[in-house]
């Protein structure tokens, strides 16, 4: 397989639920990817992840033989579309909003294997300042401001 995890990202629309459903029937129907990880972003109060998470799950259950477990969820906030207006992430722009923190402890806590944790000193790196997603500090992906 090309990747060892699959994660599934989508919000309480209901066409983002919907969206999700087709993207997970559709990697079973075409590579029998039977497990996906589900991140519920864009949550409002403590409650509506776990209605996102139930509408989901209750489809997928009753038609498909694909587990999908609930790696986390990211609670809603103005600042995040401010720093994809001005294509900073917001974990950087941000560093100490609610939003942040849950991206953070979600890397650490559910994404990093124990080996990543004793090389990074347990550290989440991926969202340190000046740290792009090849790790080498230089934007690969061309100005488009």
């Amino acid at each position: 397989s090309a990747a060892d995890r699959v994660l599934l990202i989508t919000t309480p629309d209901p066409t983002a639920i919907k969206d999700a459903y087709r993207a997970i029937k559709t990697l079973y129907t075409r590579y029998r990817t039977d497990r996906i990880d589900l991140l519920v972003n864009m949550v409002q109060g403590s409650s509506e992840h776990k209605t996102v998470y139930g509408k989901l799950t209750s489809v997928v259950g009753r038609f498909l033989p694909v587990e999908v477990p609930l790696l986390g969820v990211l609670p809603y906030d103005d600042r995040v579309v401010r720093s994809v207006r001005a294509c900073e992430p917001a974990t950087h722009a941000y560093p100490s909003s609610a939003y942040s923190k849950a991206v953070k402890k979600i890397v650490r806590d559910r994404l990093l294997d124990e080996s990543e944790k004793v090389r990074s000193g347990g550290q989440v790196r991926y969202f340190g300042p000046g740290r792009k997603p090849d790790g080498d500090g230089e934007d690969d992906d061309g100005d488009l401001s």
